[in-house]
């Protein structure tokens, strides 16, 4: 028996204020739901991660769920509950995966 909160995703506790974002890196490999595998991150090279939340100032345009490719190098390492997180300024974030594919 699963409780509501094991089969819900639950939102990380951490609120990033002004146009910061919370992401979780993806793993090496990962697959979206759209089907596009993302590489593993080389250090230098932009990541791929999934937005868990945003500040207040962060454009609607970047959205909770979106998987976005950001510069590393402009990411702080965040642990919260066990796992690792980023806080990423949106103006390092050079792009986001589509939602649909063709």
């Amino acid at each position: 028996m699963t409780s509501g909160v094991d089969a819900q995703r639950s939102e990380p506790p951490l609120e990033p204020f002004r146009d910061y974002l919370l992401v979780k890196a993806q793993a090496e490999g990962a697959r979206t739901t759209s089907g596009f595998v993302l590489p593993g991150n080389t250090l230098g090279q932009p990541t791929f991660a999934q937005v868990e939340r945003v500040g207040d100032e962060v454009p609607s345009s970047i959205e909770v769920g979106d998987v976005i490719v950001y510069k590393h190098t402009e990411a702080v390492s965040i642990y919260l509950e066990g796992s690792e997180f980023f806080l990423v300024k949106a103006s390092a974030v050079m792009g986001r995966m589509s939602s649909t594919s063709s």
